[in-house]
């Protein structure tokens, strides 16, 4: 992985890195130097970075790992560090949020792929919670119409995002 593509790719993710080493180490500057040394070890490693399925999870995975290291170098893991480590790799906090985040953006970027009026139909239900009366009224469809329009919607998009995370996940 060259230099731009790291930066891309891992820069990014450096304020939520941040946000999860100062629930690790509840001191901002310990948090810096965690995120600090994470960068450092993924910078080392990058050339087996570009295999990285998702970077976000990795590098939520080694900040934690980095933390793991550096309370056993100095001896003092205690059971809430352990506990708090744990929770980090269990899915919560920042590896589920970027999950969810991409997840979010994945299904935002195959709603607008979708012709008129089905997106602005499944916009207005499934994202800004619209009653079928309110989409009937500002679209002019009766709500059978709606209906229908929100079900083939809502079917391509689960189509599409199955799809595309099948492929994600071999690639």
């Amino acid at each position: 992985m060259d230099t731009s593509l790291f930066k891309k790719t891992f820069l990014p993710l450096s304020q939520r890195l941040f946000a999860a080493a100062m629930r690790l180490t509840g001191n901002r500057q310990s948090a810096e130097d965690l995120v600090q040394d994470t960068f450092l070890k993924l910078w080392t490693m990058r050339d087996g970075c570009d295999k990285v399925a998702t970077p976000s999870s990795f590098a939520a995975t080694m900040l934690r790992n980095t933390f793991i290291d550096q309370q056993r170098r100095n001896r003092i893991l205690t059971d809430g560090d352990a506990d708090r480590a744990a929770r980090l790799d269990s899915g919560t906090d920042l590896m589920r949020d970027t999950e969810n985040a991409d997840s979010a953006r994945r299904i935002s970027d195959i709603i607008a792929t979708l012709p008129e009026p089905s997106r602005t139909i499944i916009t207005m239900r499934d994202i800004e919670g619209r009653s079928y009366e309110e989409i009937a009224r500002l679209t002019q469809l009766t709500q059978v119409n709606i209906r229908v329009h929100l079900s083939r919607a809502r079917h391509k998009v689960r189509d599409a995002f199955t799809r595309i995370s099948g492929e994600r996940r071999h690639a």
